[in-house]
C-alpha cells in the first residue's frame, strides 16, 4: 500500500515497554522542579546530553515493546509509520532514540502527573519540538501522505489536537481518527473519527484485545479492511464502511 501513488501513515503512540533499560536521568522521577517550565527546560536539557555523553540508541521501532505497539506497527508494515512520543516528540519509526522513562498516561513515577498539578498538555507538546530527536511536524506528515491514519489514546490526542486543529483544511480531510470516541475529540475533528466499537471486542472477534491496544487494533483492522477495498474515498464512505464491518469476517495476514 506504501507506493508513491497512494501514501498511507500511521501515527500511533509509544508504550512504556520498552525492550532496553532507561537511562538514569531520563526518568520523569529524576526531574525536581517547582514547575512545568523548570521541568521542561531540565528535561530538554537531558535530551541534549545524549550524543555527548555517548548514551546508546536504538531504532524506535526497536525500542518500544507491548502489543500496543506491535499492532500499530503491523497496521504501518506497508504504510509510514510516525510515533507520538511523549518524551521525545514526533518521531519517524526508524530515528535512533536513547530508552526513557516518561509518560502522560496515569499516575505512576514515570507519569508527568504525578509530579505536576497543572500538567499542560499542549504546552509540553509544543516545547518537545526543541527536542533534538523530533524533526518532525504534524504538517511535515500530512504533506508526505494522502492519507493518515491516527490510532493515539485520549491523553495522547490531547498533546496533539492543537498541531491537527493548525493544519488546513486540505490536510484535515485526510485524517482518519480511530480508537477513541468522538466525545473526546474537538468538534472540528469529530467528523473524522471513524466508528470503531466494542463489538471489536466481542466473544467471536477476529482481533480482541484490551483498552490499552483499542486504538492500534483498530488502526490494523481500518487499514487492512477499509483503506484496501476504498483506498480514495472520503471520510463519509470510510466511516459507512466501519459502521457496516462484521467483526467475525475481518481479513488478517
Amino acid at each position: 500500500m506504501n507506493n508513491h501513488k497512494f501514501p498511507v501513515s500511521v501515527v500511533s503512540s509509544c508504550t512504556n515497554r520498552k525492550r532496553h533499560e532507561p537511562v538514569s536521568w531520563l526518568d520523569a522521577g529524576s526531574l525536581e522542579a517547582p514547575n512545568q517550565s523548570v521541568l521542561t527546560r531540565k528535561w530538554l536539557k537531558n535530551l541534549k546530553k545524549v550524543e555527548a555523553a555517548n548514551i546508546e540508541r536504538f531504532p524506535a521501532r526497536r525500542l518500544y515493546s507491548g502489543r500496543n505497539f506491535t499492532e500499530a506497527a503491523i497496521a504501518a508494515s506497508q504504510a509510514n509509520h510516525y510515533i507520538v512520543s511523549a518524551g521525545l516528540g514526533l518521531l519517524n519509526s526508524e530515528t535512533s532514540i536513547p530508552s526513557y522513562s516518561l509518560t502522560v498516561s496515569g499516575g505512576g513515577p514515570d507519569s508527568l502527573s504525578s509530579y505536576l498539578e497543572d500538567f499542560d498538555a499542549e504546552r509540553w507538546w509544543l516545547d518537545l519540538e526543541d527536542s533534538p530527536f523530533s524533526t518532525l511536524t504534524m504538517q511535515s506528515v500530512f504533506r508526505k501522505s494522502k492519507l493518515v491514519v491516527l490510532a493515539l489514546p485520549s491523553n495522547y490526542l490531547a498533546l496533539v489536537t492543537q498541531s491537527l486543529l493548525s493544519l488546513t483544511q486540505l490536510q484535515k480531510e485526510k485524517l482518519r481518527i480511530v480508537g477513541v470516541a468522538p466525545s473526546v475529540v474537538h468538534p472540528d475533528l469529530q467528523h473524522l473519527v471513524m466508528p470503531f466499537d466494542n463489538r471489536m471486542d466481542g466473544p467471536c472477534s477476529t482481533l480482541p484485545g484490551t483498552k490499552t491496544d483499542f486504538a492500534a487494533r483498530a488502526a490494523r483492522l481500518f487499514i487492512e479492511n477499509v483503506i484496501e477495498k476504498l483506498p480514495f474515498e472520503g471520510a463519509a464512505s470510510h466511516k459507512a464502511c466501519v459502521a457496516s464491518v462484521s467483526y467475525t469476517h475481518l481479513t488478517l495476514p
